[in-house]
């Protein structure tokens, strides 16, 4: 029997869980049309590259971001519910289509991150210069005693770069 799609309500009491993330971004990734903007590619022997992005949209919506760890989640009903999934993908699958299309799923997240912008009618406000600011953070690099473009002194006090 198929899970019915979770409907979003506020609870009265509260309730902490560490899948709570993931019906919202099962509803994100239905507004941004993830499934049209990669519709073009067609599907790889079987596999529908829509259900690869949402999976792993999924775990790093969970905090994972290694391919195995769709093996955890391979089977969860809650899991797939909320990603729109049918079924869920192996490890391996999820690293071949991941290793074999980087490229192209890296185009069409970019369209289905404008939709997104578009259908959630987003405010971007240019600064007074004409630049839009965004707010990200980054990972500082270790990177002392190479000779590596683009090196140079952190905020962590090593030599590095932010990826």
């Amino acid at each position: 029997m198929p899970l019915k799609k979770p409907r979003l309500e506020q609870s009265p009491r509260r309730i902490l869980t560490a899948h709570a993330g993931l019906a919202l971004i099962g509803e994100a990734i239905a507004a941004s049309r993830l499934d049209q903007a990669v519709k073009s590619m067609g599907s790889y022997r079987g596999t529908d590259h829509g259900q690869v992005l949402s999976t792993y949209l999924g775990l790093l919506t969970l905090g994972k971001s290694d391919f195995e760890a769709a093996e955890g989640v391979r089977k969860d009903p809650f899991f797939l519910s909320c990603m729109g999934l049918k079924r869920g993908l192996s490890a391996a699958r999820l690293r071949q289509r991941m290793d074999a299309s980087a490229m192209d799923y890296a185009r069409a997240l970019d369209r289905a991150n404008l939709t997104f912008l578009q259908q959630a009618k987003v405010p971007v406000t240019p600064l007074s210069c004409g630049h839009v600011a965004l707010d990200l953070d980054l990972f500082a690099q270790d990177n002392s005693g190479t000779h590596k473009e683009g090196v140079g002194y952190t905020y962590r006090g090593f030599d590095g770069y932010g990826v």
